[in-house]
């Protein structure tokens, strides 16, 4: 097994390089049994500060060490951030975990100290989480007695949630992004941000999940789920997407929205009269179907575009990046990081043709015909393997539609 791992945690700190390979972990010898990456994982995890002891090869240097330390706790991280441009600070949450609070707030702290005045909240693809989470964050944003979000069980009782006054960023533009595939709690942050004129939403109608729901197990392989709760803004509006015709249409109906032009056309986005509400500063929005954005980015890529697109943001070109990264390694020492991030990506062309031989032993059915995407992406992975995510979503941001059109408004465009 070889290695990569998080910055921070005891691998690092004792000396154990990106690529040198595992071969024997305490008394198990690792190399030779045609070991599955999970059965690797389980015989090196353990608890925290029990010792463990390894047996290494490390390419680069053609030599074999041993290495002892203590395991320790690997941080898995929801929150990304880093300044775009002067004054304009850039925050990712790919989750809502118990651990998000206290990383936006890192984030927020940093970003200020570095002069930030104005926002750009990534949302896309985050499926939700802790309620609390998001409300945490919400109240961010939000001046006292706001409210964030309304939750109504299933008895009809009804508890709102108001902001405090721990709001660090009460003032200054923020612009949130969401997608079809933001829910949940990231549905209550951007309809708790939109309801109260704090910020624009910009991207594609969020996925519609206002349900609070507790799984039942019947006692065979099938399972009962029972609405507990429901979600609404603080206009009023129920966050849920219809759920009449069962679970398996609930959830294809995201990508139903490409068969139906509403991707390529926001007129196509279904709205209902009879569910249109009016925020205190007189914008309409409309309930009924996850949350639709003030400002809309069209996407006309078909469905095969948009799978090549996906599999070239992926974790694939992740470890192709590695693979190759690992046969040369001396090549990238000593490269100063902020060069690295504005530079075109050198050696572009023997990149690309690496990556069409990799994908065609992977047998992955992916087509090269943007190759300037595909170069990005190579760029990006190499910025996080061998800098940070930061790094890695400053270069992939560069053909990022969404930040661009976020960027434009912020300089053009003040919140009433």
């Amino acid at each position: 097994m070889w290695c990569e791992f998080f910055r921070g945690v005891p691998s690092k700190a004792a000396g154990i390089l990106a690529g040198d390979r595992i071969l024997i972990a305490n008394q198990d010898t690792l190399y030779g049994k045609q070991l599955q990456s999970q059965d690797i994982v389980n015989i090196l995890r353990g608890e925290e500060d029990s010792p463990l002891k390894l047996s290494l090869f490390r390419p680069t240097e053609q030599k074999n060490l041993m290495v002892e330390l203590n395991r320790g706790a690997v941080p898995i991280t929801s929150v990304a951030h880093y300044l775009v441009e002067p004054e304009i600070g850039y925050i990712q949450i790919n989750r809502f975990a118990e651990t998000t609070s206290r990383e936006f707030g890192k984030a927020m702290t940093s970003l200020k100290q570095h002069g930030m005045t104005q926002l750009i909240l990534d949302l896309r693809n985050n499926p939700g989480g802790y309620l609390d989470t998001a409300e945490e964050i919400a109240d961010t944003f939000l001046s006292e007695g706001k409210s964030i979000v309304m939750v109504e069980s299933n008895k009809g009782e009804q508890e709102v949630t108001y902001a405090t006054k721990e709001g660090v960023f009460e003032e200054g533009q923020v612009y949130v992004l969401i997608n079809g595939e933001s829910a949940s709690a990231s549905e209550v942050v951007a309809g708790a941000l939109q309801d109260n004129d704090r910020a624009w939403i910009l991207g594609q109608r969020s996925f519609g999940k206002g349900l609070v729901q507790q799984q039942m197990p019947l006692g065979t392989k099938e399972a009962v789920r029972l609405t507990t709760a429901r979600y609404y803004t603080p206009t009023g509006r129920s966050i849920q997407r219809a759920y009449d015709k069962g679970n398996e249409a609930y959830y294809d109906e995201v990508q139903e929205r490409y068969q139906t032009g509403e991707i390529a056309d926001a007129t196509k986005i279904p709205q209902n009269d009879s569910l249109a509400f009016t925020t205190p500063k007189g914008r309409v929005v409309y309930g009924g179907g996850g949350i639709v954005p003030d400002i809309y980015v069209a996407n006309t890529a078909s469905l095969d575009e948009e799978w090549s697109s996906y599999l070239l943001r992926s974790n694939l070109i992740n470890h192709f990046v590695f693979r190759e990264l690992d046969q040369r390694r001396k090549d990238f020492e000593d490269l100063d990081r902020e060069a690295f991030i504005t530079s075109a990506l050198a050696e572009k062309e023997r990149w690309i043709t690496a990556l069409k031989q990799y994908i065609k032993e992977q047998g992955v059915p992916l087509q090269l015909e943007n190759e300037e995407l595909a170069t990005t992406a190579i760029h990006s992975y190499l910025g996080l393997q061998l800098f940070d995510e930061a790094a890695h979503l400053k270069i992939l941001h560069r053909q990022d539609e969404f930040i661009k059109k976020a960027l434009q408004e912020l300089k053009e465009k003040p919140l009433d």
